[in-house]
């Protein structure tokens, strides 16, 4: 089940023992800062969870599966998510099964 911005705000008031009207304001400010700064094309670099980084797809000439047409589409930003190391093993950690380092 997917986490809704309901249950992130739920969560982020339990933790912080912040109410939820306070937890919600401080989610939103932090969604409109990453939103900014992608906006602007910079990378959004979160020490210990991941990056953000925002690439530049040129145009390019596709084709319509039905029409068999060409056409060019216009170029875009498209947004990307590497996560760090640290969040990977927490991911991966407790998997039945998994070989464990070391």
């Amino acid at each position: 089940m997917a986490w809704t911005r309901d249950t992130i705000v739920r969560s982020m008031a339990k933790k912080s023992n912040m109410s939820q009207h306070y937890s919600k304001i401080a989610l939103n400010a932090f969604l409109a800062t990453v939103e900014e700064a992608a906006v602007d094309g910079q990378s959004i670099h979160l020490q210990r969870f991941g990056t953000f980084e925002v690439n530049l797809l040129p145009e390019r000439e596709a084709q319509n599966p039905y029409s068999r047409e060409y056409f060019i589409t216009p170029p875009k930003r498209q947004i990307k998510f590497k996560p760090h190391q640290t969040l990977k093993d927490s991911i991966n950690r407790n998997i039945p099964g998994r070989n464990k380092k070391g």
